[in-house]
């Protein structure tokens, strides 16, 4: 079944990229934004260094420092032996397939069958989001969108766990996240991955499992307020009788 959704996942993005493979061009309108980024970043370095300021936009930017050029993104980092042409249309053709995986992975972790998990795929990689990003050219968009449902899904999987911290994919898809250039949309994931954890905490699906056992003894049995207050008058009497004994001894 997993060979058939690779399959089925690959004919759907064939047909939506298909003038973009057959005529070797950007993907989208708005593309060669980010093609004369590319461009210039590769420029740079190849003289051994890093390209910390782009002199060719406005009076000069920052360039390293702005997460859209996408200089440290892992993904492009591996594809940079590619031409600029090649490498525009591969990162769209497999951030497209990230996000298809994605879905599937995040239908999977809810429980749903692999039919299920297919359609969530097509629904991804076919939806009207999806192909009007690329038609446009907003590919930084594509690029963050393709890391959510993965952020999603182990984020889950971190709360179905009896531990404190998050799950380690997903410390790794976060930073992919905020890397691939799409700072707003970094933000917002943040946000929502963020407000599940709180809610989990709040009110746990299973008992004690997951991040309940964060969450103050007195929140979970109200009981400890009581055990509190019990140590706290121990305390209180145990200095009264010291200050006593200090007193009658003088």
């Amino acid at each position: 079944m997993g060979a058939g959704i690779v399959l089925a996942l690959a004919l759907v993005l064939a047909f939506i990229l298909r003038d973009v493979l057959a005529t070797g061009g950007l993907p989208g309108l708005e593309s060669m934004i980010f093609y004369s980024s590319e461009v210039y970043t590769r420029s740079v370095l190849a003289t051994g260094q890093l390209p910390y300021w782009n002199p060719y936009y406005f009076s000069g930017t920052p360039h390293f420092a702005d997460v859209e050029n996408l200089v440290l993104y892992p993904p492009a980092l591996a594809l940079r032996w590619l031409s600029p042409a090649a490498f525009m249309q591969w990162m769209a053709i497999l951030h497209v397939l990230f996000g298809g995986a994605g879905m599937t992975f995040l239908a999977r972790t809810v429980g749903m069958g692999w039919l299920g998990a297919l359609v969530a795929a097509l629904a991804f990689v076919g939806g009207g989001t999806v192909t009007s990003w690329l038609h446009h050219g907003h590919i930084l968009l594509l690029y963050g969108a393709a890391w959510l449902p993965w952020a999603l899904g182990l984020a889950f999987r971190s709360t179905a766990r009896n531990r404190a911290l998050p799950h380690a994919g997903l410390v790794v898809v976060m930073v992919l996240q905020f890397l691939s250039g799409y700072l707003q949309g970094s933000v917002y994931v943040g946000a929502v991955i963020a407000a599940y954890f709180v809610f989990r905490v709040m009110f746990p699906e299973h008992g004690e499992h997951g991040l309940l056992r964060m969450k103050p003894r007195a929140v979970r049995d109200p009981r400890a307020y009581l055990d509190g207050a019990r140590g706290i008058s121990v305390m209180a009497d145990a200095a009264a009788r010291n200050r006593s004994g200090s007193q009658c001894g003088n």
